[in-house]
């Protein structure tokens, strides 16, 4: 993600953050209100408003950041034929989340709405595992190509010492 200014890395980790403490915080009150299961711990309501504020804050400036990403990183990505399972995998793993918060607060069908919220809350819980393993994939092509390039850029010079001898 060379093109893109420093801090933008830190954003995207810094909203994965939010949305996965956010996320935690709010499950045991999903499994009480959807699910009418007795839970010993939950947010108390004015802390639940404000966590999910944040949660749904956290996402739309991580909806953002993806969308910042699709013209080049993603372009790249698909163009070079790098990393491209595990980008696929996180890609779908943040549209079905996007569809189901959608789906959380706006789909009237009781029944529907309680389906969103687990699928939601499961892909939340799992999200953590395809954006793990596309960064420390993308780290260690990167690392690869680097020590590529270095050992190109050995044989060049070498080459030219034995034109220059010869």
């Amino acid at each position: 993600m060379n093109a893109y200014p420093r801090y933008f890395t830190v954003l995207m980790w810094i909203c994965f953050s939010v949305l996965l403490l956010s996320g935690l915080l709010l499950a045991p009150g999903v499994f009480e209100m959807r699910l009418e299961w007795d839970v010993p711990v939950t947010l108390p309501g004015g802390m639940r408003s404000m966590t999910a504020a944040l949660h749904g804050l956290g996402a739309m400036l991580l909806f953002l950041l993806v969308g910042a990403l699709l013209p080049m990183h993603v372009r790249a990505g698909l163009r070079t034929a790098r990393n491209v399972a595990t980008g696929t995998v996180l890609l779908t793993t943040l549209a079905t989340l996007a569809l189901t918060g959608w789906a959380i607060y706006y789909v009237s069908i009781e029944e529907l709405s309680t389906f969103a919220s687990m699928l939601h809350l499961g892909a939340g819980l799992v999200a953590a595992v395809p954006v793990a393993i596309h960064v420390i994939k993308g780290r260690r092509l990167r690392r690869e190509r680097e020590q590529s390039a270095g050992q190109n850029v050995i044989r060049a010079h070498d080459e030219r010492k034995v034109r220059h001898i010869a």
